[in-house]
């Protein structure tokens, strides 16, 4: 088979550039970015459904998603007997002549360890863990240096302030596109928030107390299978926070009202993420 170029593990292991801009920045994070998948008992082409987003989050195996992604899982699960959860991991495409890779995935096992209802978020951890399991490469070549490797990296979190207007990225699977797909924007508003009513604990009924929950709302353009995506600065590739949702709109026309993508998604900080890897990034 003729050679190709070399395609290696942990692409996003280089240093970054020192000046980025969004090509660059796709390229950086596109290792970390993971398809959401259950694979049903008896696959066959086409068979699995891809469910959501996620990303690597730590070197231990986690990764990182939205909570409604694993609710969803669940539901494909229970509708089909011994299918599973799995995590895909992209194979770079190569055009070369007599080897092309397009839409391709090297898929993992995974578990749910802990979902964060509040949040909306999930985090999953492989087995085996990628990134402490010696790798086959997805397609052997004749030369050995030539050999295909899915893409692994872990991303990098910032918990540092956002600031309206901050130009920012998203990535991932929507619409059950095969290919990584990014769209950029910035950052509306840093300063979302959403209020719930707590019940404390031992105090008489009806005795609440307001629970608040930061969030972020971008003037990106999200769609379902986005969810669980990492968000992240196009500056400097860091994940601030996870692709939860987008608002949706109301129009009429007449008697008929209709329904309709804002443009506006919702973001939640990546420091609710971090807390749950700290408490599992150990086990």
């Amino acid at each position: 088979m003729p050679s190709c170029p070399l395609i290696g593990i942990h692409a996003n292991s280089s240093e970054r550039p020192k000046k980025m801009d969004l090509p660059d920045t796709i390229a950086h994070v596109r290792p970390a970015v993971v398809q959401i998948v259950v694979m049903p008992a008896q696959p066959a082409v086409g068979t699995q459904q891809v469910i959501g987003t996620g990303f690597w989050a730590d070197n231990k195996g986690l990764a990182l998603t939205a909570k409604h992604v694993t609710e969803e899982a669940r539901k494909a699960i229970a509708q089909s007997a011994g299918s599973h959860l799995m995590l895909g991991i992209a194979v770079p495409s190569v055009t070369s002549p007599g080897l092309i890779i397009r839409s391709s995935f090297e898929l993992i096992d995974a578990d749910i360890v802990e979902e964060d209802q509040r949040h909306d978020l999930a985090l999953l951890k492989a087995k085996p863990n990628p990134f402490e399991t010696a790798r086959r490469p997805f397609v052997r070549t004749a030369a050995p240096e030539t050999d295909v490797y899915a893409a692994l990296g872990v991303a990098t979190l910032s918990v540092a302030e956002v600031r309206d207007g901050e130009r920012i990225a998203v990535s991932g699977y929507p619409l059950q596109e095969p290919t990584l797909v990014t769209t950029s924007g910035g950052i509306a508003s840093a300063f979302g928030t959403n209020i719930q009513p707590v019940q404390l604990p031992g105090a008489p009924p009806g005795f609440t107390m307001p629970r608040i929950a930061d969030s972020y709302l971008a003037d990106v353009a999200v769609n379902p299978g986005n969810s669980g995506g990492p968000v992240y600065r196009v500056a400097d590739a860091e994940i601030i926070g996870v692709c939860v949702a987008f608002r949706v709109a109301q129009a009429s026309t007449g008697q008929n009202i209709f329904f309709y993508n804002s443009g506006l998604s919702v973001v939640i900080p990546i420091k609710y993420g971090h807390d749950l890897i700290a408490r599992h990034a150990t086990d």
